[in-house]
């Protein structure tokens, strides 16, 4: 009698399957979890949103915001996936983070926020569309230094004339003096970024500040042979007689650094730089004689200063003398 009731038994209650692994698969995904076991973070601290905004995976990155993935978790070098998405040129998964909530103000261990850290990575002809995105979603970190520089600073380095122009019209300050003191246009003067100085003349920028040793940006491109910046600079009205703490121009630093045709440009641009030499006295009274010449050499210069616009072109000796290989007017 306990034998059969132990046979009904058994037979109401069956054993339950085996779980294989198809059913254990079926069920993880009917009951999917936020997190999978490669969702966790890695050796370099970084999360599966981390890892989905560097190859760009916008569906993955909203899934896993969808699922509550934090937007501002940080990896071993303090870095936010916004971060990422400014290393990696991920514009449509930073869309999706900028969405989310993600903190545009968010600085990694080096010091940088998103915008400046695009910025520094950008090229004359790449990254431009993830920074104008990251400064009109977030306008008031367009002024925002970074590693000393403003996000103007690095596109003006970087010679990246589309990306200035999108901080420019988001409020970048053209004048901003940077830790070394100089400001965006000094930037593109030193690196010849000619694009980023014709769009910051155009928009108004101070074409004459002197950076910490008095050196402007015509100081710069002379230096570095830059003719087309100069002349860009001096059509804008540039200053082309300053000098830097060591009593040098720009066309003495041109001649220093044996760029002739930059010397060639700024003489153009005023006449009065250009300096003849003198022959030696020969008698006692050359004196009296000289410092009546200085006086009028002093009130010429004046005058061609008040009027550099229209200062009339170097004689014909200047390009028979100082350059040969080119061919200027043949009558003074």
């Amino acid at each position: 009698m306990k034998a059969r009731e132990l046979v009904v038994t058994v037979a109401q209650n069956p054993r339950p399957p085996v779980s294989t692994s198809a059913s254990l698969s079926a069920t993880s995904v009917s009951k999917a979890t936020p997190f999978r076991s490669e969702e966790v973070a890695n050796a370099r601290g970084e999360t599966a949103l981390h890892r989905a905004v560097s190859k760009n995976d916008a569906k993955r990155a909203r899934v896993l915001v969808e699922a509550g993935a934090d937007v501002d978790a940080r990896n071993s070098f303090g870095e936010c996936p916004l971060h990422l998405c400014a290393a990696h040129k991920s514009l449509e998964a930073c869309r999706v983070l900028l969405e989310a909530g993600a903190k545009p103000t968010a600085r990694n261990a080096a010091g940088f926020i998103p915008l400046a850290l695009a910025a520094s990575l950008t090229t004359r002809d790449d990254g431009s569309t993830l920074v104008a995105l990251l400064a009109t979603e977030a306008p008031h970190t367009v002024n925002a230094f970074s590693v000393g520089y403003t996000a103007l600073h690095w596109t003006c380095i970087n010679d990246s004339p589309k990306a200035t122009t999108a901080l420019v019209r988001n409020g970048a300050d053209l004048d901003v003096l940077a830790e070394d003191g100089q400001t965006p246009l000094l930037k593109a003067a030193v690196y010849s970024s000619v694009a980023c100085l014709r769009l910051l003349a155009e928009a108004g920028a101070d074409l004459d500040v002197p950076d910490n040793h008095l050196r402007t940006a015509c100081h710069f491109l002379a230096a570095n042979g830059c003719v087309e910046g100069l002349r860009v600079l001096l059509e804008a009205g540039a200053d082309p007689s300053t000098l830097d703490d060591r009593q040098r121009t720009p066309i003495r630093m041109a001649f220093d650094t044996t760029h002739f045709l930059a010397v060639h440009a700024l003489a153009m641009a005023d006449a009065s730089l250009v300096r003849t030499r003198r022959p030696r006295p020969k008698s006692a009274d050359y004196a009296v004689k000289n410092n009546s010449n200085d006086k009028n050499e002093e009130d010429s210069r004046a005058t061609a200063s008040t009027n550099r616009k229209s200062a009339p072109s170097p004689p014909a000796w200047f390009y028979r003398i100082q350059f040969p290989f080119l061919s200027g007017p043949t009558t003074n």
